[in-house]
């Protein structure tokens, strides 16, 4: 039967893995690492939240990755005319280090608690070691631009 298809046609295998909590991100990697042949030492696992603060600067400063203003162009964010749903992953340009999607689309689990860093100075710094909340970052389609934001 021929018919046309609708406006957008979206591939279910290239959306971003949304609506698990952080015990199913936490046992996907687990499963990642029972199954690959990592070197020594290596290990999948979520970013601490100064990882992905890391990882989504990659080198910048700016309140984005890619400057410190955000136009739709840049990320999958609310701004009051949006379509209510994900987008495809890599939609976007990527950062200077080549990760896409770092802000907006959807929500990023962390592997740290909610709460304050020490107050010294250290390398690399995590969350406390218990808590209420799990952190999440990078915002979704459903914010507005302040929640989207590297730091």
């Amino acid at each position: 039967m021929m018919g046309s298809l609708p406006n957008e046609v979206v591939r279910v295998d290239s959306l971003p893995v949304e609506m698990i909590d952080w015990n199913a991100a936490v046992s996907f990697c687990e499963e990642l690492n029972r199954k690959e042949n990592l070197p020594s030492g290596w290990s999948f696992h979520l970013p601490t939240e100064e990882q992905w603060e890391y990882a989504c600067r990659a080198g910048t400063s700016s309140s984005y990755s890619f400057g410190n203003q955000i136009e739709l162009k840049d990320a999958k964010w609310s701004d009051g005319g949006s379509t209510n749903r994900t987008v495809e992953v890599g939609q976007f340009e990527p950062n200077p280090w080549g990760f896409h999607d770092m802000h907006g689309n959807v929500w990023e689990w962390c592997l740290d608690w909610y709460g304050d860093y020490a107050a010294s100075d250290i390398t690399d710094p995590t969350g406390p070691l218990i808590g209420q909340k799990r952190i999440r970052r990078g915002g979704s389609w459903l914010n507005t631009a302040i929640l989207l934001r590297s730091g």
